[in-house]
Formats: C-alpha cells, sequence, structure tokens
C-alpha cells in the first residue's frame, strides 16, 4: 500500500460518488489496480479521472516500444528525484535488458551509450525538455526520424505524464513498492 506522508488518505467509506467513479474506473481499467499517485489525485476527481486514464493509455496503447517509454519516464523521475517513480521505471528498463552503465549514466546526469537509436531520442528529447534547454530544430528533425511524427508526440506526451507523476509523488511524498505507476 502507498504511503503518504502529506496528505490524508481518503478511505474507501468517505469518498465522494466523483473518487468512487475514478477508483470504478482504474480498477475496470488494464492496470486493475490504484497507481501510487492516484492517491494525491483522488483529492480531485476531476483531474484523477483525466490523468488515470492517460496514464493507462501511456502504459498499454502506444505505438512507442515500452523500453522507450521507460527510458522517458526514467530521465523524468531521475531528473525529478522521485524515487519512487525512478525505482519503477528502472526494474522496466532491467526487465528489457538495457546496460547497467546506461541507467547508471542517467541516474550520474550523464549522457548514456544506447545503441538503439529510438532509446536514444527518447533519452535526448527528454533531457533537452526537462532542462529547458526546448526543442531545436536539428533535434526534431532527428528525433522524426527516428520515431515519426505519432511517436514524437506520444514521447512528449509520456515526458509530460511522467513529470507529473514525479512532481505528484516527490510533493505528496508518496512511495509504493508494490505496483507500477
Amino acid at each position: 500500500m502507498e504511503r503518504v506522508t502529506r496528505l490524508t488518505s481518503i478511505a474507501p467509506a468517505e469518498m465522494d460518488a466523483a473518487q468512487c467513479r475514478v477508483v470504478e474506473a482504474a480498477l475496470a481499467g488494464r492496470r486493475q489496480y490504484l497507481p501510487a499517485p492516484l492517491t494525491a489525485w483522488l483529492h480531485s476527481p476531476a483531474m484523477a479521472m483525466p490523468a488515470q486514464a492517460l496514464g493507462e493509455a501511456i502504459r498499454f496503447d502506444l505505438r512507442l516500444a515500452p523500453v522507450v517509454t521507460a527510458m522517458a519516464a526514467f530521465t523524468a523521475a531521475v531528473h525529478w528525484n522521485a524515487g519512487y517513480v525512478q525505482n519503477v521505471q528502472e526494474a522496466k528498463l532491467r526487465a528489457e535488458h538495457v546496460a547497467e552503465d546506461a541507467i547508471a549514466a542517467i541516474k550520474a546526469g550523464a549522457r548514456p551509450a544506447l545503441s538503439d537509436p529510438a532509446q536514444a531520442t527518447a533519452y535526448d528529447v527528454a533531457r533537452r525538455l526537462l532542462t529547458g534547454q526546448g526543442m531545436d530544430d536539428a533535434t526534431y528533425a532527428t528525433a522524426t526520424g527516428v520515431l515519426g511524427q505519432s511517436g514524437m508526440v506520444e514521447l512528449v506526451t509520456a515526458i509530460g505524464y511522467y513529470t507529473m507523476v514525479s512532481l505528484t509523488v516527490v510533493t505528496f511524498g508518496i512511495a509504493s513498492a508494490e505496483q507500477p505507476a
């Protein structure tokens, strides 16, 4: 179960109808569990419903390979020092056989040596956006050449989503080792 240090947890018996609908949607979805950030998001059901639906779409519906999404998510989590998200995404990268030295480089704030162009692109785009460098024409052209236009839309959306997840868990002190974000 999630540990939340800055918010009051909402017990199921205390949830209003909108909060119950969010929980029901998350449990009925393909995740079939409540993602850790939902602990905070339930305090605003109007925001929680689309946020949990976006997370489900990113996890299950993207054309991008899961390892590419995990690379972007891990890069965002490291940037925001979001330990829970970082741990979950690091495990996903390991399961996808991403080299330990690449994972260590990202954790150290260095560009990893990645032989897969899509993974390298995910890292490069995430770092540029997260460090406020924006998206120059050369990087955009390279990234679009590797991922296509749809892939770039998915990648940028995933980076934004995992930034939101990271900021949520950091701000509200959410920690869990049980379920992925």
